[in-house]
């Protein structure tokens, strides 16, 4: 397991104030948990794309859609 894999900080569940956010940021930190490779070079973009949902998540429950 890489070392940037035990920094999820955001995935913390806490720090999320929509319900889907919540529900996606645990299933994304139990998904690196049990799937992370260190030799996969998906991984970065694996938590890219993740940070970019949660984002959009997190805007949609103040009706920001952009």
């Amino acid at each position: 397991m890489s070392s940037d894999s035990m920094d999820m900080d955001w995935l913390d569940k806490n720090s999320l104030k929509s319900v889907a956010a919540r529900r996606f940021a645990e299933f994304c930190k139990q998904d690196i948990l049990n799937n992370d490779d260190p030799d996969d070079p998906d991984n970065d973009l694996y938590r890219e794309a993740a940070k970019l949902v949660l984002q959009r998540l997190e805007r949609a429950i103040h009706g920001e859609h952009k």
